[in-house]
């Protein structure tokens, strides 16, 4: 790609930009690297990849990248026979062993919804060995731990004794009277790695010693008793096992790093590139981008409300999107108007996008746009010129454009500003159409900006060529950023000079010079001009009536709800008084049985005829009792599996597995049951329209094959925190689906680190309704019990 057009258009100011979006150096240098590719396929999934990791993160899914460090160089030392990584090199080893983990778990279960970075995840690798050896013997201040080996705890249990000892020994010394006239200070220090004590020159008259040093006074001397001789060089024997113990234990993880090699340096490149795209989804949901179309014709462009991210940046407002077409109906565009800036903006924001999409960057513009790949981008928009200054500074490069005409083909896309400006004006738009209508034989996309009057009329008659122009508002004399196809602009240089003061006298002599036929031209602009503002206001003035109407049907939907609540409700009145009722006749049937048991034969056969009446009427009222009222019937063509449903006669929520729609029925996962029902049977579950998407990070799943439910108790312990809250998030997703009303989390004492994020994600999950540590007998405060709403 042309290095000056990526300069001029800015593209590296983007690049720097997205640099800040990714989440770690390996990511940074893949931004460092970034630039547009010529490569449709490539072109294509990149695309894709960066809005799929959009969409992942804009459900607020975790993506966990921000651990993952650069390892290169540490892999090529440990591939050296004898080589030893150091404690810092095999902790950033373990950040990417770690990462590789995380995110291939996160994104293995993206599966068909993300398809692209599930096939990302599938690439990299798992290395349970080097993530346990290294976490256990690493720790994350660098220091080798003593669990790295039973060897090195020895000895370390060893110096702590030995170095205890001493201690007692020299706090005696400082603490007898007898050598008090010895000691210059009652503290303890030391000398070439040897413990000793301050004393006084005159020390050996009370205490026998080696002199390890002397203060610069001459004052003090630092001595090591005897008695602390020999046990001196025992903590340093022992120190010196520790160091050898060390350094054995750091050439066996370089060893296990070395044999992972190649699978890590896999993984590395591919969390590179998964951060690289990380970016490219994080900076798109900052600016409001999306994914365009990419045509497979050549040459295509359609932006549709297209905005320009450094204008968004810089001013700290919403830059007013644009429209802009090329090669369909025309493959050159002519933009005119007055010299205020808006032309510029349009040259830039069209060649920026284009170098965006095809670096597989998501744009600032409507999903319904259209780019296609080009070969090369040439511009000449004037190096000084400088968008995030609000400058408007237009010159002619034509060592520049020559450059361009050597090189430019159908595939190319060409941005000329001000071309056949800076020279004469007859012969400047003279040279301007001459250039113009070389590129237009050629097939190249073009987009110019001019002052030329030669250059609106050429565009007007000539096929494949179109006038455009940047609307302009004559009270505040700047532009609206509109981009109107069809319609050439007029240059309103005698408007502005007018608003900014120019004497009236001049103004009148300047436009009885005009030729007649610019005065023309700019009067039927100027009516083109009027019925544009009139069709604007027609198409606000319908817009608003649309409003209205989508107001006034949500105000009755919202109407129909409430009635159809309130019929429910005094249905349900009803049924409650029916079984009332249904309760005090029996009451009544039996009491007149006993009495028709006692009573003479003639009153018991009248007895008997009530109690048979009340017995009917009980069962008919019993019949409406049971009845349920009529519900809301579920389209069966907007029924899919995975959609959450209630079935009435159990009063459960149920998830669709499959849907028959020839018969209306649904096969409906029920606690641990599977239940075939009618369509009638089913009513849409609050919350949980069929059809549309669960909240993010509430996932009412279960594993294949998993029909026994998720069970009462989940065991943690000795997990990390991460790989613990996961299953705990899924276990009380899975609870909640099985109507399970309390279960217990098994997640131990130890340091407290994982009962607390365990806890803190009870407290954030919506179905919680509360949880509290176990009874003592139980578990005590290994064990929280949750109970759920």
């Amino acid at each position: 790609m042309d290095e000056h057009t990526l300069r001029v258009l800015e593209f590296y100011k983007v690049r720097d930009i997205l640099r800040g979006y990714a989440a770690s150096e390996p990511g940074m240098a893949e931004v460092d690297r970034l630039v547009p590719s010529t490569d449709p396929k490539w072109v294509a999934r990149s695309l894709k990849e960066a809005q799929e990791l959009r969409s992942y993160l804009d459900s607020r899914r975790e993506f966990p990248i921000t651990g993952l460090k650069d390892i290169s160089s540490a892999l090529k030392k440990a591939a050296v026979e004898g080589a030893t990584l150091r404690p810092e090199e095999l902790l950033a080893v373990l950040s990417v062993a770690r990462t590789s983990r995380m995110i291939k778990a996160a994104l293995g279960r993206a599966g068909s919804t993300w398809p692209l970075l599930s096939a990302r995840a599938a690439s990299l690798h798992v290395f349970e060995a080097v993530e346990a050896e290294v976490g256990r013997s690493i720790g994350e201040d660098g220091e080798v731990l003593d669990a790295a080996s039973p060897e090195l705890r020895r000895i370390r249990r060893g110096i702590t004794m030995v170095r205890a000892r001493i201690n007692k020994e020299l706090e005696a010394i400082i603490q007898n009277p007898a050598f008090a006239k010895a000691v210059q200070e009652p503290v303890i220090t030391m000398r070439a790695d040897r413990y000793v004590l301050p004393l006084k020159p005159n020390y050996k008259m009370y205490l026998q010693g080696i002199v390890h040093d002397h203060s610069a006074s001459g004052s003090t001397v630092f001595v090591e008793p005897e008695k602390t001789v020999e046990l001196n060089n025992k903590l340093t024997q022992y120190r010196v096992d520790e160091g050898r113990e060390v350094e054995r234990v750091l050439w066996a993880l370089t060893t296990l790093v070395r044999e992972s090699g190649d699978g890590l340096a896999e993984s590395l490149q591919g969390l590179s590139a998964l951060d690289l795209i990380y970016a490219k989804a994080s900076y798109a949901l900052s600016i409001g981008a999306g994914m365009p179309a990419m045509s497979d014709r050549r040459g295509v462009i359609d932006l549709k409300s297209a905005r320009h991210p450094l204008l968004v940046k810089v001013k700290g407002v919403a830059a007013v999107p644009l429209d802009a077409s090329l090669g369909r109906d025309y493959n050159c565009l002519v933009v005119t108007g007055p010299n205020t800036g808006g032309k510029t903006v349009v040259l830039k924001t069209v060649g920026l996008l284009v170098l965006m999409a095809q670096a597989g960057m998501l744009i600032p513009a409507s999903p319904d746009s259209v780019l296609s790949v080009f070969e090369e981008v040439f511009s000449d928009i004037g190096d000084e010129q400088s968008l995030e200054q609000s400058l408007s500074t237009f010159s002619s490069h034509i060592t520049q454009i020559v450059r361009i005409l050597g090189a430019a083909g159908r595939e190319s896309l060409v941005l000329l500003d001000e071309l056949g400006a800076g020279t004469d004006p007859a012969e400047g738009s003279s040279l301007g159409v001459a250039i113009l209508e070389e590129l237009n034989r050629r097939g190249t996309r073009v987009i110019v900006t001019s002052h030329h009057r030669a250059m609106k009329v050429y565009a007007e008659n000539t096929p494949g060529v179109i006038n455009a122009s940047v609307e302009f508002d004559a009270e505040t004399l700047s532009p609206t950023y509109r981009l109107l196809i069809g319609r050439p602009g007029r240059s309103s240089a005698l408007l502005i000079a007018k608003r900014l003061g120019m004497p009236e006298r001049i103004i009148q002599a300047a436009a009885k010079m005009k030729d007649t036929g610019e005065a023309q031209l700019d009067s039927l602009i100027e009516r083109l001009e009027r019925e544009t503002v009139s069709a604007r206001e027609d198409r606000r003035r319908a817009s608003e009536e649309l409003v209205r109407a989508n107001e006034d049907r949500e105000r009755l939907a919202g109407l129909l709800k409430r009635a159809d609540e309130e019929r429910r409700a005094e249905v349900g009145k009803a049924r409650e008084k029916a079984r009332s009722i249904v309760a005090s006749l029996k009451q009544k049937s039996r009491e007149l049985d006993e009495l028709g048991r006692k009573a003479a034969p003639p009153a018991r056969d009248e007895v008997r005829q009530k109690v048979e009446e009340i017995k009917a009427l009980e069962a008919e009222l019993a019949s409406e009792a049971s009845t349920p009222p009529p519900v809301a019937r579920i389209d069966i063509n907007a029924l899919h599996e995975g959609d959450m449903v209630k079935v009435y006669k159990y009063n459960k929520l149920g998830k669709v597995l499959s849907v028959n729609r020839e018969k209306e029925t649904a096969v409906v996962q029920l606690d641990s049951m599977k239940v075939t029902l009618g369509i009638m049977e089913l009513e849409p579950a609050k919350g949980a329209k069929p059809g549309t998407p669960k909240k993010a990070g509430v996932a009412l799943t279960r594993a294949a094959g998993d029909e026994a439910g998720p069970g009462i108790e989940l065991n943690i312990i000795g997990q990390h925190v991460e790989e613990a809250l996961g299953r705990v998030e899924q276990y009380v997703d899975d609870c909640m689906l099985a109507s399970i009303g309390s279960v217990r989390i098994i997640h131990g004492r130890g340091t407290g680190a994982l009962r607390k994020a365990v806890h803190e994600l009870l407290k954030s999950h919506p179905g919680v309704k509360g949880f509290h540590k176990a009874a003592f007998e139980d578990g005590g405060d290994a064990v929280t019990v949750v109970e759920f709403r």
